[in-house]
């Protein structure tokens, strides 16, 4: 379910072909001000892009789909692309040893 939407849309006038991300909402509860959502470990690490730029009509059904409370991150580009998951992983390597 999801039980927040952060609007990260650089243009939020376009709606017809964008991109969602969802995490769980308790991913969140260290970030200053923030609700508390209830913790589930075994959802530790747990995120999901949707495969292609679609509605948000589409978007928000797609997000609905997953168990727990959800995060939904709405955005313009697909973020897969702007951060490579193997960059990513390299910059945290590189962080953690130094």
């Amino acid at each position: 379910m999801i039980t927040n939407i952060v609007d990260d849309r650089k243009n939020n006038k376009k709606w017809k072909l964008i991109w969602g991300t969802v995490e769980p909402t308790f991913h969140d509860n260290s970030c200053r001000e923030s609700d508390r959502a209830e913790p589930d470990s075994s959802r530790l690490g747990f995120i999901q892009f949707t495969s292609s730029a679609m509605p948000l009509t589409d978007i928000l059904t797609w997000a609905n789909q997953f168990p727990g409370e959800n995060t939904l991150y709405l955005r313009n580009t697909n973020p897969q692309e702007r951060m490579p998951l193997e960059a990513l992983d390299s910059r945290l390597t590189k962080k953690d040893s130094t």
